[in-house]
């Protein structure tokens, strides 16, 4: 930033009072710095980890680059974050400002901007409000300001410890110099800007694109908790003009002036209109240029950022998508191996009947002849594998329903009923998942039904009724347990 035109420190006058940076702030940014380092260091050491275990089969491996390239992209982008909070911290403890009598000076690591009281052509307060969880009530939580100097220079202070006494003074000191030269532009008939969307002159209240004449004017308040700005118009309800108070330059200013204004219209007083003057600040185009480029700026860098943020997400999402149909199509296979022939998968586990833990996938042979995952038998949870490429037996289930006794009946209309008695029967078929060989075959009987007794319910029209048992699971997990758990 230039700074040729700015006078020395010597010449501001003996000092008054200085302000040094937010340290709940800063402890609060050193404090993010540290946790992000560390959780940035236990992303890069579940990576590493996950690099150095050993994979079994196809899908393993993939899963496995996978987890590593999430595991270290969030570890990068934590270090990442640790370096913005560090550098940000670094940033903000840098933050001083110093009031002398005759200006101040704004100071961070980067540079130190100086200002006379008489330079400063604008003043712009920005309060930021929160609701409290008690009272439902917005309440101010963060102040700002912004002062421009005569030579369009743009000086922000934010982030500093006292900050509100801070803010009075500036807005006295340069209130009280902006307002005789405000003055004086009116009286001359020029026009007085306050910040780039309102001004007045004699003509009345403009917004840049309309006036509205002092006679039509019914109301110009400027609100004292945000400096936001109403402007009213007679014979209407809405407001004319609603302008929030970060937006309004010289806010205490303009109320002065409008209230002196307003003394004169009432008293029917009419200020003489001079020559034309320049208007007031004279930056004001060059100011818009900046803010508009500025905006432009911000504009490019979210799309940037959103645009990046959508390829990774899509491209992670593409990745996921295909890994998960890889896994699809090789559970598929490993159901194909039931239906038969020793035709494995090559990708899967193998089975060396070795002591050790195997896991085994149980498939079931449907009402239609084909083979899926079972849904009526489960194996313990460690059995299970963490994926398919981790199975190393495949349990092939067929069952069927056997009738071990006939009880009749006779029913009070004299026709004869019977009660079937039931009993589930499963054959398991227990085969390599990685060639398809038999290891092992059994057929396993489930829990008997109760007996029959002396008399039974039928349903109305029913002449006869079935009577079933549970299925074999915890006998089908027993009769695997010496081939999945080897000791």
């Amino acid at each position: 930033m230039n700074r040729s035109l700015a006078p020395e420190t010597t010449q501001l006058g003996s000092l008054q009072a200085e302000y040094q940076a937010n340290r709940l702030t800063a402890k609060i940014l050193l404090g993010a710095g540290v946790a992000s380092i560390l959780f940035s260091l236990l992303l890069f050491s579940l990576a590493i980890s996950r690099a150095q275990a050993p994979s079994s089969g196809l899908l393993s491996d993939s899963f496995r680059r996978d987890s590593i390239t999430i595991s270290a992209s969030l570890g990068l982008f934590m270090l990442l974050m640790a370096v913005f909070f560090f550098v940000y911290h670094r940033y903000h403890t840098s933050l001083r400002v110093a009031v002398y009598a005759d200006g101040f000076v704004s100071s961070n690591w980067r540079e130190s901007m100086v200002c006379l009281w008489g330079e400063a052509t604008e003043v712009y307060e920005s309060i930021t409000y929160v609701y409290h969880q008690t009272s439902g009530r917005p309440g101010p939580r963060r102040w700002a300001y912004t002062v421009y100097r005569a030579d369009g220079q743009r000086i922000q202070i934010a982030g500093l410890e006292e900050i509100i006494p801070l803010g009075q003074t500036l807005k006295t000191e340069i209130s009280k110099r902006v307002l005789h030269k405000a003055v004086k532009v009116y009286q001359a008939g020029g026009i007085v800007w306050f910040g780039t969307k309102l001004h007045i002159s004699q003509q009345g209240v403009s917004d840049g694109e309309k006036t509205l004449p002092w006679r039509d004017v019914e109301e110009v308040r400027v609100s004292e908790v945000n400096n936001a700005v109403m402007v009213r118009q007679k014979g209407r309800r809405r407001g004319w003009k609603h302008i929030v108070g970060s937006q309004v330059g010289n806010a205490w200013v303009l109320k002065t002036m409008v209230d002196r204004i307003r003394e004169l219209n009432r008293s029917s007083q009419q200020p003489a209109v001079g020559e034309a003057v320049p208007h007031f600040p004279p930056d004001l185009s060059a100011r818009r240029t900046r803010e508009l480029k500025t905006r432009r700026i911000k504009i490019v860098a979210a799309a940037a950022i959103l645009l990046i943020a959508i390829l990774a997400v899509g491209s992670y999402a593409i990745t996921r998508n295909s890994q998960q149909r890889a896994r699809y199509e090789m559970k598929q296979s490993l159901e194909d191996v039931c239906a038969g022939g020793d035709a494995g998968v090559p990708e899967a586990a193998p089975y060396a009947q070795t002591p050790g833990l195997y896991s085994i996938l149980y498939v079931e042979k449907t009402t239609i002849g084909g083979w899926r995952s079972s849904y009526h038998y489960s194996p313990p949870a460690r059995w299970r594998p963490q994926e398919s490429a981790n199975t190393a037996l495949v349990a092939c289930l067929e069952e069927e329903q056997v009738e071990i006794e006939r009880c009749p009946y006779t029913l009070q209309s004299g026709d004869s009923a019977a009660l079937v008695r039931l009993q589930w029967q499963t054959t398991v078929t227990l085969r390599e998942a990685q060639t398809g060989k038999v290891v092992a075959s059994d057929t396993v009987g489930g829990e008997l039904p109760r007996a029959c007794q002396e008399s039974e319910q039928f349903k109305e029209g029913d002449l006869t009724a079935f009577l079933s048992g549970d299925r074999p699971e915890e006998q089908v997990n027993a009769w695997l347990k010496p081939y999945v758990e080897i000791q």
